[in-house]
């Protein structure tokens, strides 16, 4: 900002139709919002305007009286959250936004992603372009790793969607479980390469 701290509140408040106190167990403790509290009540003297409104957040809280006797914005129930915004609104003179639809949450938890969730499976670019290297000069590609690690994902919502959008290789199918006599076999190679290696 290259200004003082207190000098800015000072700018912005003079500069504001309205200040917002947003009164919660932090406000009591934080001598700023004191203090902003106070610039904004003796800016509404000087221009005989009262721009400060209390956005309540608990009601556990006493208001000083300088705010109890102001018209509050009680925001502590969710439920009171639409009043309290449509409230807001109408003090800034400003439209209600529009209800917006919820959002798909773009994270499954514990369940791996799927070809589905392609479009929000991140981070592991590097992993998905390493794979399509391999599979293009071999034709197996083992993803082992341990329980939880991602790596159905991985395949699935990663490597998939990376093989079908390339040209380089046929449609088919491309994933297989391994058979318990593969993995018996699988096993013995490893037990094999350990003991001689």
């Amino acid at each position: 900002m290259g200004v003082p701290r207190v000098l800015e509140f000072e700018r912005a408040v003079r500069e504001s139709r309205r200040t917002l106190l947003v009164i919660s167990q932090r406000y009591l403790v934080d001598d700023i919002s004191r203090f902003i509290e106070l610039l904004a009540i003796t800016y509404g003297l000087e221009t005989h305007a009262w721009p400060v409104i209390p956005l309540v957040l608990d009601e556990s809280i006493k208001l000083p009286p300088r705010l109890a006797v102001l018209t509050q914005l009680n925001a502590a129930d969710p439920e009171r959250w639409p009043t309290a915004l449509a409230r807001l609104c109408a003090e800034l003179r400003r439209p209600n936004p529009p209800d917006s639809l919820p959002l798909d949450c773009p994270y499954p938890g514990l369940v791996a992603f799927s070809a589905r969730d392609a479009n929000h499976f991140y981070g592991r670019a590097s992993e998905v372009l390493a794979m399509v290297d391999h599979l293009r000069s071999q034709r197996m590609l083992l993803v082992v790793g341990p329980s939880g690690s991602g790596k159905s994902s991985l395949i699935m919502a990663g490597l998939l969607p990376a093989l079908l959008s390339s040209n380089s290789f046929q449609h088919g199918t491309w994933i297989g479980q391994p058979s318990g006599a593969i993995l018996r076999r699988f096993r013995f190679c490893v037990a094999w390469n350990n003991a001689h290696c």
